[in-house]
């Protein structure tokens, strides 16, 4: 009841503010004139980023506007675009600029691939009715890559949608150029002798994730099209040719499983056979275009992307990727708005075997229209030769008509019939949507189903194995149902709402369209509100609300979800960004720290000193500002040990699930938690704890953790256990440092502090002999088992190091309690004998923190670093052999040199033709190379990597040939005996603080081997 009075009210809401929308008036739109150009303008006019020649004439538009991340300010780099037109063509011509042209990023990629933040681009977006309703859109990146679709107001863009433009773009020393034509019959528009279109021009920086706009296009106020210019002066074109016809033929066989009658399945044989067909196209007073298309050709069709259906409860939604069905598919939408998906009063899926289809759409004043028909044979040919059914065939009618009304408000009618064998489904409504001001749009629709079904049809498609995407009517006999829906959709600067309310009664069917479930109420609502601080890192953030509430006819609950989060957004590739979630993981293991402290019994002092050491120590630290698999490790590690303490201390076995599910987790994430895992039940064994394996809920959460691990189990199973390989080549190869137990141990009191080193060692002595800390002794054993086995299979020093957090805590504990003079919790109010030591302990160890700080952080530069080093008393780390050449520490070294690799590796890129680029990979010798190629490449166009190196081997060769392959890193006199012809392209540049520097990169070409996939396994290199 109080959700039909929130659409009551609703309504009642939206009605007086239609009254407001019909008579709002837009304010006077900006406007550019293009001329008529008696030639065709050329790229090469503008390689100086400035018209000449012909060029000259075009008509120019620049001072693009921000919308993102800065609304209304300058865009940071100067767009200049000219526009012209022919008899034939509409013209534009990009120029632009960039301060930093390195940065451009272009990708040599399929069509349609041109999407943020990948690449840079532009998009025209052109509303040839003027309606502020429908438009086309176009983009295109440095690359010449084109992207199109059908923009509709409120639904977006529509990329399954393709036609025919030419597009042409370079990159220049001042940045980029792209050179668009628009053939005039590729595009729609009214009959008149000057034209009036809409148009937004817009272009996209990624490195800034900055969105540029002309004109601006605010996202204050909802909408692009309400927000146009206007282009004026085109005159006397036409969309040319008034009737098109392309008719075909193909001949075809096959051998396939006939399995239509599950009882006797066979196989059909078809020897050769023809088919021919047409598809026409006829166009009146340029804006209505009736297609027709006899036995349609979809042989070329790209094949659906795979889904999910692991426990599929309802029909699973693929998209119409048909040219026929897609074509002006916009006319028979509905205006579906915001986030929320409604039902789909027509899905083109459904029509599985058409041998004829006509369809006319356009426009003609305010009104809009659509009408289509089609057979489909595919009832007929999914059941048995035997049955009655077979030969049948079903037929379909759709009906749409829209009248705009207002400032982007329309109502309209739609009407659905699809006709079977002397069944039918019929489906008609109403629909409406209404224009609510600048930020707020509502949309209304009420359908009704008429349906009428035999037992024989409902059987049909209840057993054919083949029905395809076919739908089996409710009930046999006659039904009726019906489909009411609302949107209500508020977008702002800040802020975005949406209200959605669906009542759809038990018997609503439909054969054409796309309702997966019925017999429902559904309500659900999207809120979010965005603080935009638009600084140099974070954009905006701010909390986002989600709910959801699903009801039957009988009030019966059938679904709740709600949902919340907290928001932040960061320019892309920005080093805020990127050390975000290490940052926070360092910043909640301090709170976890101190957590534990609290539970083992400490007191203000303890939490404050378990606080202090996590935030000095340099291990700490460096996984706080590194974006790596060690920054969680720490956290999971003690969110193991924090519920083993509850289980403990509260008597309470069930908080051993939720540490499995931790560790679980944790096995996902780096296996070393294993070796955590196993201590803990080492010290259980060894202490009066040992008990708890007889309780069940220990063993559960062993189960969980086994559960959530196994799909990584399998991974490993199914790929021949490539962890153990890595790490028995690892050890055959020599290639760590092994330490002596000293320095093993030394080194432990370096990662977490030298100064802390009396801290977690008071902890674990404590842990295994204080009073206090008895119920927690298996603490204690667990270290000392890590300790033990990390030490004896030659682990790397900082693969303890998220052990430590527990022992800190502990120590904390006992520190205070020395201080205190107090033995146990009891003693609370007892006078402090030694309460001096509490700043003095604090100020030591801030200030040799910061001394140290260095170390993990990078504050300051190379040189300076370098001269800092050589004034500590100890030595850095060294882990690998390799590590021992470089002038930095490997975790700062890792940080430089791959600029210079990748740069180098472009030049290589710039020498291989256009027509061979498809088909020639680039080689990498680690993934240190190969992630660098796929990061930084980008902004060079450079595909994808491939390298053998450890899991990068499992992708393969990515399906090249290998006769084009850019190798890195290699010997000409290996690459010989691979290929016929091996160019040394050059020496990647001298990075002096790099590990990986002075990198040979090659061309080769014509291989002696077969294929690249022949010899992939001979690549592989597991180190």
């Amino acid at each position: 009841m109080r959700v039909y009075r929130l659409i009551s009210l609703n309504i009642l809401l939206s009605a007086g503010l239609f009254l407001i929308s019909c008579v709002h008036a837009a304010g006077a739109a900006t406007e550019v004139r293009i001329a008529r150009v008696a030639a065709p303008p050329r790229l090469e006019d503008f390689e100086d980023m400035a018209p000449r020649g012909n060029s000259a004439q075009l008509a120019k538009v620049t001072d693009f506007i921000q919308q993102q991340p800065s609304d209304g300010k300058a865009a940071t780099q100067r767009t200049d675009v000219y526009l012209g037109y022919d008899g034939a063509n509409l013209y534009l011509v990009w120029v632009c600029w960039d301060k930093e042209p390195q940065a451009i990023r272009g990708h040599l990629t399929r069509r349609e691939a041109v999407t943020p933040p990948d690449d840079d681009y532009v998009e025209l977006t052109l509303d040839t009715f003027h309606d502020q309703r429908h438009g086309f859109l176009f983009d295109v990146n440095p690359r010449g890559v084109q992207s199109d679709a059908l923009w509709t107001e409120d639904s977006g863009a529509d990329y399954s949608y393709d036609t025919v433009w030419d597009s042409r773009a370079k990159v220049t020393d001042k940045g980029y150029i792209v050179w668009l034509s628009i053939p005039f019959r590729s595009i729609r528009f009214h009959p008149a002798n000057e034209q009036v279109w809409g148009v937004t021009l817009m272009r996209y920086i990624a490195r800034n994730d900055e969105y540029d706009y002309w004109p601006r296009v605010s996202s204050r106020i909802s909408g692009r099209l309400n927000q146009e210019a206007l282009i004026t002066g085109v005159a006397d074109v036409s969309p040319s040719r008034n009737m098109q016809f392309n008719p075909y033929g193909y001949l075809s066989g096959l051998r396939t499983l006939d399995d239509r009658d599950p009882i006797q399945p066979r196989f059909d044989n078809r020897n050769l056979q023809g088919k021919l067909g047409l598809d026409s196209k006829f166009v009146f007073h340029d804006s209505l275009v009736l297609d027709t298309t006899i036995n349609p050709d979809f042989a070329q069709i790209e094949s659906d992307q795979p889904q999910n259906t692991v426990n599929q409860r309802f029909e699973v939604f693929f998209p119409e990727k048909r040219p026929f069905f897609l074509e002006n598919s916009n006319f028979f939408s509905d205006t579906n708005i915001g986030v929320y998906q409604t039902s789909r009063i027509l899905f083109t899926r459904r029509i599985i075997e058409p041998s004829f289809g006509a369809r006319l759409t356009g426009k003609q004043g305010p009104w809009n229209v659509g009408f289509f028909v089609a057979d489909d044979r595919s009832p007929g040919l999914f059941v048995p030769d035997y049955s009655p059914l077979s030969g049948t065939r079903a037929y379909f009618a759709v009906g749409r008509v829209s009248h705009d009304i207002g400032d982007q408000s329309s109502v309209g009618a739609v009407y659905v019939d699809r006709e079977y064998n002397g069944n039918f489904n019929r489906v008609g409504g109403l629909d409406a949507s209404f224009r609510l001001g600048k930020n707020w749009t509502s949309w209304f629709r009420s359908l009704v189903s008429s349906t009428y079904a035999t037992s024989d049809v409902v059987s049909a498609v209840n057993t054919s194995s083949g029905a395809g995407n076919t739908i089996a009517p409710p009930a046999i006999g006659y039904t009726f149902g019906q489909d009411h829906e609302a949107v209500l959709n508020g977008i702002g600067r800040r802020f975005s709402y949406e209200l959605m309310f669906q009542d759809i009664t038990p018997n609503f069917h439909t054969d054409a369209g796309f309702v997966p479930r019925t017999d429902i109420r559904h309500a659900a609502q999207y809120f979010h509100f965005y603080w935009r601080p638009e600084g140099k890192h974070l954009v905006f953030q701010g909390p986002e609300l989600n709910t959801h509430d699903i009801w039957d006819h009988n009030g019966i609950g059938l679904q709740h979800i709600y949902s919340g989060d907290w928001v932040f957004y960061f320019r892309h590739n920005s080093l805020r960004a990127i050390r975000f979630i290490p940052a926070l993981a360092s910043s909640l293991l301090v709170v976890q720290a101190a957590v534990l402290a609290r539970e083992f019994g400490g007191r203000r002092f303890a939490l404050l000193l378990t606080a202090i050491t996590i935030v000095i120590a340099p291990q700490y630290l460096s996984n706080g500002s590194l974006l790596g698999t060690n920054c969680l490790e720490p956290n999971l590690w003690m969110g193991c040990a924090y519920f083993a303490i509850l289980a403990i201390k509260r008597n309470n076995p069930r908080y051993w699930l939720w540490f499995g599910v931790v560790a679980g987790l944790g096995l996902q994430e780096k296996y070393s938690i294993a070796v955590f895992g196993f201590g803990i039940v080492v010290g259980l064994l060894l202490t009066p704890q040992r008990r708890i394996f007889l309780n069940p809920w220990i063993w559960m959460g062993g189960l969980a953790a086994f559960l959530i691990f196994l799909p990584n189990l399998l991974w490993n199973i199914h790929y021949h256990w490539p962890f153990v390989e890595l790490m028995h080549n690892i050890r055959a190869e020599g290639r760590d440092v092994i330490l002596p137990l000293p320095q093993y141990f030394f080194q432990q009191t370096l990662l977490v502090h030298p100064f802390a080193a009396p801290i977690w060692l008071a902890g674990l002595f404590g842990l295994l002999f204080s009073a206090r800390l008895k119920p927690y002794r298996f603490l204690g054993w667990c270290y000392l088992t890590c300790f033990t086995m990390f030490f004896v299979l030659h682990g790397k020093n900082y693969y303890l190091a998220p052990v430590y957090p527990m022992l800190l805590a502990a120590g904390a504990v006992v520190i205070e309690s020395f201080i205190e003079g107090r033995e146990s919790s009891v003693e609370q109010n007892s006078r402090p004998r030694h309460g001096w030591l509490k700043p003095v302990i604090v100020i030591l160890l801030l200030a040799s923190g910061a001394h140290l700080a260095p170390v993990a952080v990078p504050i300051f530069s190379p040189d300076k670093f370098i001269a800092y080093t050589k004034t500590l008393p100890m030595k850095l780390p060294v882990m690998e052999h390799s590590h021992a050449r470089a002038v930095l520490p490997q975790w700062y070294a890792d940080q430089f040199g791959w600029e210079e690799i990748v740069a180098e590796t472009a030049v290589a890129w710039d020498r291989i033709p256009l027509s061979d680029r498809k088909d020639c990979g680039i080689f990498a010798q680690d993934y240190g190379q190969a992630g660098a190629i796929d990061f930084l490449g980008r902004r060079y166009g450079l595909p994808r990597s491939l390298s053998g190196h450890q899991t990068w081997f499992l992708w393969g060769p990515r399906g090249y040939s290998g006769n084009c392959m850019i190798v890195l890193d290699d010997s000409r006199k290996r690459l010989e005996e691979l290929w016929e012809h091996v160019e040394y392209v050059g020496t990647s540049a001298d990075n002096p603080y790099a590990l990986e520097k002075q990198i040979d990169v090659f061309i080769c070409r014509n291989p002696k081997f077969a294929t690249l996939a022949e010899l992939w396994p001979q690549i592989k290199h597991w180190r």
